[in-house]
């Protein structure tokens, strides 16, 4: 039995990218589809965990019928917590490598968080920059960033790791 459910545990997609690799057409539109709508969440700041599923609702309402090809059995819930989380670091990683080089030419730049708690109570803390480009200042979100308890340091040490990780000179802060 316990050979049983480690094979089914190994053949399981473990993340949102390892499960594009076993979905049809329809479902991978679907997921595009989700993503988009993710990601208007984040662009717009409205809270994705409370929203997204009131948004798919109103979508399918308004007869975009390709998002019923989400959801196919009990094992795969593209409306679930989990399936929100990942796809928020996704997109936030995807935004922020192809913005990356813009922040980095900035002679400074500001970073604005908010730690939250989300509705699975898992600490996180988003992260937006704000940087000038062509003269402007823009402001754009960075990521999401999972936080083991809410402490300042815990915060602080995080966020500060995020930049040096991220390339971004600490000294234009």
């Amino acid at each position: 039995m316990e050979a049983v459910q480690m094979e089914a545990a190994r053949a399981t997609p473990q993340n949102v990218e390892d499960g594009l690799a076993t979905m049809g057409t329809l479902q991978k539109r679907a997921l595009v589809c989700a993503f988009r709508n993710i990601y208007w969440l984040m662009k717009e700041e409205i809270p994705h965990t409370a929203k997204f599923g009131h948004l798919q609702e109103l979508m399918t309402l308004q007869g975009v019928s390709i998002l019923n090809n989400l959801n196919h059995g009990e094992n795969n819930k593209a409306t679930s917590q989990r399936f929100i989380q990942e796809t928020v670091l996704t997109v936030g990683n995807q935004v922020r490598s192809d913005h990356l080089e813009k922040k980095k030419a900035s002679p400074y730049f500001t970073i604005l968080v908010d730690e939250t708690t989300d509705i699975a109570t898992v600490s996180e803390m988003i992260v937006y920059i704000r940087f000038l480009e062509d003269g402007m200042s823009r402001t754009v979100f960075l990521s999401v960033l999972p936080l083991k308890d809410g402490k300042a340091e815990t915060i602080f040490n995080t966020l500060i790791s995020f930049i040096e990780d991220s390339g971004l000179d600490i000294q234009k802060l």
